[in-house]
């Protein structure tokens, strides 16, 4: 059981782990109706394979509400100009873009779908009225099931060509929470590997390995079974405390909010039986051991993904020429 790693591509959700001992700075900031989490990661933690860096998490709702929309692409811009500042790259004048996954999956279409948004000037040629203006170009490199070739190899192929002051992968992530599904922006200069957080390992994409500054964008549009069946423990757990702390709110009709509410031992195990002896490292390793043999641990998508990755995907596009093609 020490060796169970739940599946998660956020810097963020490290945090919540007991064993979580990497060296780090961590901050927090509520800009409207945005969540900004801020963590740098002073040294590699092998465990999570989460390599040292600096990670940016934006979290919010209700992502089809125009007003949410706009915060979100102002607030995302901010975090974009201050990571190439913290990468010594004020400003670029060639910029590659590069969108991962697979357009034909809902979940996987984040990368792809930015063909319809992004802005792109790489073919324009230089104008009295724009001196200044960066080349950006853009590449949907696919996945290797369609074209054959690692999409390591295609990027870096073409970086060889283009020859970018700094790249963008933008991918689609997995979680290991439910309620961040579809709900968080992630911004990390410590790469990407395309595929892990599903099980399919392929050759990382980082600064390292391209030889070249990396910025890596995402959204996590999958959540596993067992984090799914965790999270319903959880919930379960918050409504009976809710219950019992709290027998006023039994009268309210409005939606019940989620307080993560937590009951005292004895009543935990008087209400899970012997689920609730279970500590919460124990809970996830069970649930992982029960499920992973039956081949049940599958892993799933909100309902509501393919609307809103195609909201996601306008974010970070306008977000990304706002940053470098605005006016």
């Amino acid at each position: 059981m020490r060796n169970f790693i739940y599946r998660s591509d956020l810097a963020v959700d490290l945090r919540e782990e007991e064993d979580f001992t990497a060296d780090h700075h961590y901050e927090k900031q509520i800009l409207n109706q945005i969540i900004v989490e801020r963590m740098t990661l002073h040294s590699d933690d092998d465990r999570y394979a989460k390599k040292k860096g600096k990670y940016v998490s934006l979290s919010f709702e209700e992502i089809y509400l125009e007003e949410i929309r706009e915060q979100l692409i102002k607030v995302l811009n901010q975090e974009i100009v201050s990571m190439l500042a913290y990468l010594n790259l004020s400003k670029p004048q060639k910029v590659l873009v590069c969108g991962l996954g697979n357009q034909q999956l809902a979940c996987d279409s984040l990368g792809p779908l930015l063909q319809d948004e992004l802005l792109v000037s790489a073919h324009l040629k230089d104008h009295a009225l724009t001196p200044n203006m960066p080349k950006v170009a853009l590449l949907i490199p696919r996945v290797k099931a369609q074209t054959g070739i690692e999409t390591f190899e295609i990027i870096a192929g073409t970086i060889e060509k283009f020859k970018p002051d700094v790249v963008f992968a933008i991918d689609a992530l997995a979680t290991k929470n439910l309620s961040k599904v579809n709900h968080v922006i992630q911004l990390s200069s410590a790469g990407i590997q395309p595929g892990s957080g599903v099980g399919n390992h392929t050759k990382a994409l980082s600064t390292e390995a391209l030889g070249v500054p990396l910025i890596s964008l995402g959204v996590p549009t999958v959540v596993d079974c067992a984090s799914i069946t965790y999270d319903v423990l959880r919930l379960l757990e918050d409504y009976f405390a809710s219950q019992i702390q709290r027998p006023y709110e039994k009268l309210k009709v409005a939606k019940r909010t989620i307080d993560h509410l937590r009951l005292e031992r004895t009543q935990r195990e008087m209400l899970l039986g012997e689920i609730g002896k279970l500590t919460d490292d124990e809970k996830r390793y069970l649930l992982e051991e029960v499920l992973r043999p039956t081949s049940l641990n599958m892993i799933v998508m909100d309902k509501n993904t393919d609307i809103e990755i195609k909201e996601l995907a306008k974010v970070i596009a306008h977000a990304l020429n706002d940053t470098f093609l605005k006016g």
